[in-house]
């Protein structure tokens, strides 16, 4: 297992379309710490610190150490699962042990709610998710909306004109279905991802005036890139854009980020950002991993990324996300 670190002397362009962030008058300073080197080693993950004095930090009334992270909130693909899209026991003992402490643990993605709410089995718990890329916070059994932001209808016509006329295979999600223009292989790949099936817009209109959550193009990655370089000067200032995968570019509200779902949720627990952990790998990450006290790239991220991040942890094959937790939550790992 390969060490890592923060990538010093970042001179690459962080190129981003996410418009807005929570108040930047509450912009938590960093502290310009530095990652540090991994070491491999095995850590008996049952054994979790519980003293004060040996986890740094203050006590709770029941003498347990009190946590200074409090929130975690975890993008899915290329961060929590591997690349043949499983989460391994590792992760998973992880999280629970990270739960079990008291940690608030979230999913953060662009995925519907249909696309996460299986890992509340998988996980046995009852986590928050951040879906839609900031567009809704839900609880993942009850199904309570903690937030949502949907888009301007006029955003929403004005994107999806445009997508035809780049030639895109355009989704829709509204009221968490999915519609599509097309019914082609790429709407069908997409809709077997999503756990959702497709349905073809007969009217357009009705459903783009209804309420939408989010909008997707899927196309060849030239064209992709090509659309994301251009689309800014034909849309209005208030949509956030960007790719969470090679071949798709989405399109939310601009008040929709998975920054500002972190920060609704730090209002529904009590939770303020200096005591948030935002890991991810891609550009719909940067505005959580700037936002956390503690910002986190994963080995497997570009570049633009690790640039932004206070520390960068293993990749998505050598369960990064366990050895956050383990690191900065439970205090166990160096």
């Amino acid at each position: 297992m390969t060490s890592h670190r923060l990538v010093k002397n970042c001179s690459v362009k962080c190129f981003s379309h996410l418009s807005s962030a929570p108040d930047p008058k509450k912009k938590f300073t960093r502290s310009g710490r530095k990652a540090e080197a991994f070491s491999e080693r095995e850590v008996d993950l049952n054994t979790i610190p519980d003293s004060c004095p040996d986890m740094n930090r203050d006590c709770r009334p029941d003498g347990k150490p009190a946590l200074k992270y409090r929130l975690m909130a975890v993008d899915v693909d290329g961060t929590l699962l591997d690349n043949q899209g499983h989460m391994t026991e590792a992760t998973k003992e992880a999280i629970r042990l990270g739960v079990e402490s008291g940690l608030i643990f979230t999913i953060a993605t662009g995925r519907p709610v249909q696309g996460v709410e299986h890992f509340n089995e998988m996980l046995a718990l009852d986590l928050p998710y951040i879906t839609y890329n900031g567009s809704m916070v839900v609880m993942g059994k009850s199904k309570e909306i903690l937030y949502e932001q949907k888009m301007d209808s006029l955003d929403a016509k004005a994107i999806y004109k445009l997508g035809l006329e780049y030639g895109a295979t355009v989704i829709v999600w509204a009221h968490n279905r999915l519609y599509v223009n097309i019914l082609n292989k790429d709407a069908l790949l997409y809709s077997k991802a999503a756990r959702q099936a497709a349905l073809l817009m007969e009217e357009p209109e009705a459903v783009l005036e209804s309420g939408v959550s989010k909008i997707l193009w899927v196309d060849a990655i030239p064209k992709i890139d090509r659309a994301q370089q251009e689309v800014g000067s034909r849309l209005s200032g208030n949509v956030n854009y960007h790719t969470s995968n090679p071949i798709y570019l989405e399109f939310v509200d601009k008040k929709a980020s998975k920054a500002i779902a972190m920060e609704k949720l730090g209002e529904y627990y009590g939770i303020r950002r200096e005591e948030m952990i935002a890991v991810g790998d891609g550009l719909n990450d940067l505005s959580m991993i700037e936002y956390a006290g503690l910002g986190v790239a994963m080995a497997n991220a570009a570049d633009e990324i690790k640039c932004k991040a206070d520390y960068v942890t293993f990749s998505n094959e050598e369960d990064g996300v366990a050895h956050v937790i383990r690191k900065f939550v439970l205090g166990i790992e160096a």
